[in-house]
């Protein structure tokens, strides 16, 4: 995996990207991104490192996210019902 680690580092500095206007999460860190080099760094990061998805969506809920949409087949969205009561899932 790590030829493909300098291999994807190679292409984002390749990829023009802006700033995000909106709270973007690493699945890496489970934490928000906002600058340019910390969004290459954790997309890069994600080849090898483990997957902090219970932590992203803590962090949106955090962030005052209180409703969710879902769809067909997408099993996350229990999983955020059965860790966080407050959260609603529309389906």
């Amino acid at each position: 995996m790590e030829s493909a680690y300098e291999k994807l580092s190679e292409a984002l500095f390749e990829v023009e990207m802006q700033p995000p206007s909106f709270a973007v999460f690493s699945n890496v860190t489970g934490e928000a991104v906002s600058t340019l080099p910390e969004i290459r760094r954790t997309l890069q990061d994600q080849v090898t490192g483990t997957v902090r998805w219970l932590d992203c969506m803590q962090g949106i809920v955090d962030r005052g996210c209180d409703s969710l949409l879902n769809w067909t087949g997408w099993r996350a969205g229990g999983i955020i019902e059965r860790t966080n009561k407050d959260v609603r899932r529309f389906r």
